[in-house]
């Protein structure tokens, strides 16, 4: 009699230690299933706001500083950019130099690179332009190849000193 009991309990404690193996294993499952997915859903977020941020930060700038004959295209280390007149002789670039959208802050005749630029977002190509004589474009790719394209009027008048 006392092994038909002994038995007994060792199937209920067998049975229980199943039922909570199969719970930590569905646990362990699901945590490793909402970590891909917030990761994979970060990365998509931060992929998108690279391009949206190259375009506003673009857009800020324009606005911020349109006055008579502050913004221009012109041409850096090689490169495209956008200048922005902030003062007598120092000037704001703008450019694309190894995949990042960069500024650069200095006086006109002042010898620099565009290494020495601050980053500010990743890109994968910059283009401006400008479009009737007081239209600025600017056309940017991300590094998922999505294209962004600003159009932006100029009040004051494009220039440059």
């Amino acid at each position: 009699m006392k092994r038909k009991a002994e038995s007994k309990h060792s199937i209920d404690f067998l049975f229980i230690m199943f039922i909570f193996l199969v719970f930590t294993f569905s646990v362990i499952s699901s945590l490793f299933l909402e970590i891909n997915f917030y990761r994979s859903t970060v990365d998509m977020a931060d992929e998108n706001s690279n391009a949206r941020i190259a375009v506003a930060y673009i857009r800020e700038l324009v606005k911020q500083n349109d006055k008579e004959n502050a913004i221009s295209i012109g041409e850096f280390d090689g490169r495209e950019c956008i200048m922005i007149w902030q003062a007598e002789n120092y000037v704001l670039y703008v450019y694309e130099h190894n995949g990042e959208l960069k500024e650069l802050y200095a006086r006109k005749d002042a010898v620099l690179t565009a290494d020495d630029g601050k980053a500010v977002t990743r890109i994968a190509s910059f283009k401006p332009e400008i479009i009737n004589g007081n239209t600025l474009s600017v056309t940017c790719r991300d590094a998922n190849g999505d294209l962004r394209r600003l159009i932006i009027g100029i009040k004051s008048g494009m220039g440059g000193n």
